[in-house]
């Protein structure tokens, strides 16, 4: 920062860490028959749940450490905006499709 009469001082510098957004690609949205989703690599014990409007759990997957791409079977949930959440220790990322 620099002060009107040029005087200036440096404000201490620190590190944060966050997990990438981009990190978990769901696909097509909006989506048929079959929802892609592609991970930086699963942790292990990573959970995805998908869920209605109203919150009702339509599916929940287990991925196996590693898992880089999951497809998941939606031919038979009604048309609607659903949510995706995955979650591995307290690291938790929600995403919505829409199914058509």
């Amino acid at each position: 920062m620099v002060d009107a009469d040029g005087r200036f001082t440096y404000s201490k510098t620190i590190a944060i860490t966050a997990p990438m957004s981009n990190a978990i690609t769901v696909f097509p949205n909006p989506v048929k028959d079959k929802l892609f989703i592609r991970l930086a690599g699963a942790p292990a014990g990573t959970e995805i749940t998908m869920a209605d409007t109203k919150g009702n759990c339509v599916i929940k997957l287990q991925l196996k450490a590693g898992t880089i791409e999951a497809s998941v079977n939606t031919s038979a949930l009604p048309a609607g905006v659903y949510s995706i959440s995955f979650q591995s220790g307290n690291l938790k990322n929600t995403q919505q499709f829409i199914k058509e």
